[in-house]
């Protein structure tokens, strides 16, 4: 098998010339403006955010190996396209699966590999031109969905955000579908849409994960007043339990104060209130600060 061979795949194109399939290839641009705008949202969110940035480098990739793949048309070319993918697909799984779903490092592992091994074996359980060649993508739109279904089930906010982009990764697997299906009707082809949609579904995918994280070290840290009791202690924006994790050296409050609600300025003057009132009441007088209401006489 040789790399440099050509090969014809879409519609739009018609020789093996490098400029065949002019929308297809331009078309990918989509890609790189999905990066850019993810890349501003990332910077605003506070930049601290590298894994969500790792993403964001691999969605421009997939642009530009997309470009290389609708131009060159080799069969060399064709791993240029399809590396950032799965690479973008398997990372994001890692993350939504410990960031949206609260999963530790190992459980994590194990769903990606078993997800690595069902995404492998779909393909060849299929025929080739099954979904005109877009059943590779099955186990991918499947998994958004069962995420973002236990992400709703955990409250998680994200949820929406999944629910959106499976529902437009299902229609742009539908417009890759009918590519050559339609090709006689109409030449052009509907891959360029396949572009267009999946750049949509990663930049509501990069935002998501970016606005989850931004939530999570925004929130305080001190035990019982914040803090998302689904991340472990230590991890941004989970609760810390003790004054060691939180490196707080203060002695602790007063127990009037650390219970009935947050502190307030006003608790250490109702506090020196009430030590006076017991005070007056040990010398048998009547307390001035009475917390009853004054008896009148008729």
């Amino acid at each position: 098998m040789s790399w440099s061979a050509p090969i014809d795949l879409y519609c739009e194109r018609t020789d093996p010339e490098f400029w065949s399939e002019p929308v297809n290839a331009f078309t990918n641009i989509a890609f790189l403006i999905a990066a850019a705008l993810a890349l501003r949202h990332w910077l605003r969110a506070g930049g601290r955010d590298y894994g969500a940035l790792a993403l964001i480098v691999v969605t421009a990739a997939i642009g530009l190996g997309s470009f290389a793949f609708h131009t060159l048309a080799t069969r060399g070319a064709v791993l240029l396209d399809i590396i950032p993918i799965a690479l973008f697909i398997y990372g994001y799984l890692l993350l939504a699966l410990r960031r949206f779903l609260g999963l530790s490092g190992l459980p994590a592992l194990a769903w990606l590999v078993g997800f690595v091994v069902v995404a492998t074996a779909v393909p060849r359980l299929l025929p080739a031109d099954f979904l005109n060649g877009s059943s590779g993508y099955l186990p991918a739109l499947g998994a958004l969905f069962v995420v973002a279904a236990l992400a709703l089930r955990r409250r998680e906010p994200a949820a929406r955000a999944l629910f959106i982009a499976g529902a437009i990764l299902a229609v742009s697997i539908a417009f890759r579908s009918i590519d050559l299906l339609i090709c006689p009707a109409f030449p052009l082809g509907t891959h360029f849409l396949w572009h267009v949609l999946n750049a949509l579904v990663l930049y509501v995918l990069l935002t998501a994960a970016i606005d989850r994280a931004r939530v999570a070290l925004s929130l305080p840290w001190r035990a019982g007043e914040g803090g998302d009791p689904r991340l472990g202690p230590g991890e941004p924006g989970g609760v810390l339990t003790t004054r060691t994790e939180r490196g707080d050296s203060t002695p602790p409050d007063p127990p009037s104060l650390r219970s009935g609600g947050p502190p307030s300025p006003f608790r250490g003057g109702i506090l020196l209130k009430q030590q006076a009132c017991r005070l007056w009441r040990r010398c048998s007088a009547p307390p001035p600060c009475s917390s009853s209401p004054r008896s009148t006489r008729p």
